[in-house]
């Protein structure tokens, strides 16, 4: 496909780092976070307050493993592709 592209070179890096939700708060803070976000707000559209409820205890119950002291710390992963024109 990059070679379609006329590049040349394609070096592939993964990357993989952890994050903090929220901004390294509390647990109530980074799920306080996710629901107010774009995504969050996205995703419960339309659900009606019950649904919306299940939802946000299910996230919560989801991040409480990866709490530590600094925050709700999670991993991430993607991958850094590189390549140069000729």
């Amino acid at each position: 496909m990059l070679a379609d592209a006329g590049l040349a070179g394609a070096v592939l890096a993964p990357l993989a780092d952890a994050i903090l939700l929220g901004g390294g708060g509390s647990l109530a803070e980074a799920v306080k976070s996710l629901r107010e976000g774009s995504m969050g707000r996205a995703v419960l559209a339309g659900a009606d307050e019950a649904a919306q409820d299940q939802v946000v205890a299910a996230v919560s119950d989801a991040l409480a493993p990866y709490v530590t002291a600094e925050g709700v710390r999670i991993g991430t992963g993607a991958w850094l592709v590189t390549a140069r024109r000729p």
